[in-house]
């Protein structure tokens, strides 16, 4: 009996020694190595050096694309070797493309600068014409400055080309605002009164023009803030925030010579600092002008400033700020000793002019709800005016100021703006003649101590939609000479048409 079969044989793979395993057909493939990256780079902002995140970067004419991470990097792999287009682009930023070499078995780095187009985070640019409690004021910001001639970058400068404003002749420094006394006219720091804008001889302003966020020019009908100025207002308001990125500025002509640092201190960058400093040169190089002592009668001005400024942003509903100024300025009249002065004993020798002030301003905002804002400040300044020669001279010590105001709006149609300041302090006069007088003739300083109240309180009322009348009431008590008076003042504002 035969009987025939059949036996299958499988080769294991495994066991013969040389041959690849095979793959269970459940066993998915192995992935492919992760490829190097060979191209990275760095995205900041213009102007600012502020790192940009969520950046789109694509190298165009392949599928390789990433977006940038918070401190602005990005990375790509697998890029072919060769000269590639790289692309950045976000929404509200100038596209910007650069050209990138790559090289095999070598990484790439690029720093890519990227301009913003409105250069503020979370807004939108738009032309409005928005309502105003004074009908004439005028800001001027240092976008405007910049594009007018003549003001070498000082926004201060520019009032002087707007209507109704000149200034005084001499050098004084002083403004006339619509013909009014120099005396008559306000300027103001954030709000808070100083002597002089200018320095003398009226070249340049006292505050650094780096410092400055914006002018408001009122040469009439303004608020009861302003209550003790008859002429215009000038109100220079510097700068609340500084930028992330610490910025130094440095500038030197043949005036002046001055620097400026504005950052943001601290790990959370809640801390913003702003110093400047500024000094004139103009006396040295004045007597390098040939002829300049034969002239037999010259004068030299001299000038020095500094700023230090300081707010705190960390927070929710208060804000505190502090701002400390000052000015040295002096004006130095001579004649050469050849020439001849008279024989008045009176009329020989030289005449000196020196003007100066500092001043500490401390402001603190609180936001008690969401209608209700109090603001209050102290003021500690130290004014003295021409003090050398025996001509005239004027002291005045030590000025303590405090302000509180507030604001209370309810509704879109009504807002109460209530306020109250006081001021108190000394001064003393001198004026002698003739200037060697006898000693029985010499007379002490007569002198003052004075001290003044206003309360303030304006309102503004939308009484019809197309009509406001703010009623402004200004009470103002001067305890020198035992003097009280009101002044009250209103204005109508009326729109015809909306659009």
């Amino acid at each position: 009996v035969a009987i025939e079969f059949e036996y299958g044989f499988v080769l294991d793979a495994d066991s013969v020694e040389g041959a690849e395993p095979q793959q269970d057909e459940d066993t998915p493939p192995p992935e492919p190595a992760e490829l190097p990256v060979n191209l990275s780079g760095l995205l900041l902002e213009k102007a600012t050096r502020r790192a940009l995140s969520d950046m789109y970067v694509t190298v165009m004419g392949t599928e390789l694309t990433t977006v940038s991470d918070a401190e602005g990097r990005f990375s790509l792999r697998g890029v072919p070797p060769g000269t590639w287009t790289v692309q950045v682009a976000r929404p509200g930023w100038e596209t910007r493309e650069v050209e990138v070499e790559v090289v095999e078995g070598e990484a790439s780095e690029a720093t890519i600068w990227v301009r913003n187009e409105n250069y503020s985070e979370y807004s939108a640019v738009g032309v409005y014409s928005p309502e105003k409690d004074e009908v004439t004021r005028r800001t001027i910001t240092m976008n405007e400055v910049r594009r007018v001639p003549g003001t070498f970058g000082d926004p201060v400068r520019v009032v002087q080309n707007l209507p109704g404003a000149a200034r005084s002749p001499f050098g004084s420094g002083l403004l006339i605002i619509r013909g009014a006394n120099p005396e008559d006219s306000g300027v103001y720091v954030d709000g808070i009164r100083i002597p002089y804008i200018y320095h003398i001889g009226g070249y340049v302003s006292v505050i650094n023009p780096e410092l400055i966020d914006a002018v408001d020019y009122l040469p009439g009908n303004y608020g009861v803030q302003y209550g003790r100025s008859t002429g215009g207002v000038i109100d220079v308001k510097t700068k609340a925030q500084a930028p992330e990125q610490g910025r130094l500025v440095w500038s030197t002509d043949l005036l002046d010579s001055g620097g400026m640092y504005e950052g943001r201190l601290g790990e959370s960058g809640e801390h913003h600092v702003g110093v400047a400093v500024r000094r004139s040169y103009i006396d040295y190089v004045l007597p390098l002008v040939p002829n300049f002592r034969n002239s037999g009668f010259t004068a030299s001005p001299r000038w020095q400033d500094y700023q230090l400024r300081y707010s705190y942003n960390g927070w929710a509903r208060t804000r505190l700020s502090a701002f400390v100024f000052g000015f040295d300025d002096r004006l130095l009249l001579s004649t050469p000793d050849d020439v001849a002065q008279g024989t008045d004993q009176d009329a020989q020798g030289d005449l000196s002019v020196r003007n100066w002030s500092h001043r500490v301003i401390v402001k603190l905002e609180h936001d008690i709800s969401e209608t209700l804002t109090l603001r209050s400040s102290l003021l500690r300044p130290r004014l003295r005016l021409p003090r050398r020669g025996s001509v005239l001279r004027l002291r005045a010590d030590p000025v303590h100021l405090g302000a509180a105001r507030s604001s209370w709006a309810p509704s879109e149609h009504f807002e109460l703006l209530p306020g109250v300041d006081l001021i108190a302090g000394g001064s003393g006069f001198a004026f002698e003649s003739p200037i060697n007088p006898t000693p029985d003739r010499v007379r002490p300083w007569p002198s003052a101590r004075t001290t003044s109240s206003t309360a303030r309180a304006s309102a503004r009322a939308g009484l019809l939609p197309q009509v406001q009348r703010p009623p402004l009431q200004d009470t103002d008590r001067l305890l020198l000479t035992q003097a009280c008076g009101s002044a009250p003042c209103s204005s109508t504002t009326s729109t015809a048409t909306r659009s």
